[in-house]
């Protein structure tokens, strides 16, 4: 699935290139970087990807923190479709209940590897989460383990 493209080329190619409409609209509203680069060769291509690197991990940072205030809101208005802590959430992926499985990263790697290998059993999605954000951090302070629900168990 396209998350967002990023155009880079020098200042009038690549600005003719989406002004001009050269791609479909809906193309044109995944674009999430217009980045000034030298050449449109591998040395171009190189520097695009360097100079992509804080667009690209802004990007994740705003993913992290959606996903995780998303969970923190099922805590808060239906905890029934939500859990906490280790205990619950693996019960839950052992009725086969779990939609989104979510983990800190610095949760324990045995216990992590665990958990993924009971949510890609019951086809669940799994998140693994950083502490860059006050988000992240408060989710790892509470144990950095959790799920929201397809059912209630």
């Amino acid at each position: 699935k396209l998350k967002g493209i990023l155009v880079g080329g020098p200042i009038p190619t690549k600005d003719e290139f989406i002004d001009e409409q050269y791609m479909v609209t809906k193309l044109r509203e995944k674009i999430i970087g217009r980045i000034d680069i030298g050449g449109s060769d591998e040395s171009g291509l190189k520097e695009l990807v360097q100079k992509s690197q804080e667009i690209l991990a802004d990007q994740e940072i705003i993913h992290e923190k959606k996903l995780l205030e998303r969970f923190f809101d099922h805590l808060g208005r239906k905890p029934d479709m939500a859990t906490l802590k280790e205990e619950d959430t693996k019960q839950a992926l052992k009725y086969g209940a779990v939609d989104m499985l979510i983990l800190s990263k610095d949760t324990n790697k045995t216990l992590s590897k665990e958990l993924k290998q009971l949510a890609d059993n019951i086809g669940s999605s799994v998140e693994i989460v950083s502490t860059e954000t006050e988000e992240g951090d408060q989710f790892k302070n509470l144990g950095g383990i959790g799920a929201i629900l397809r059912f209630r168990v």
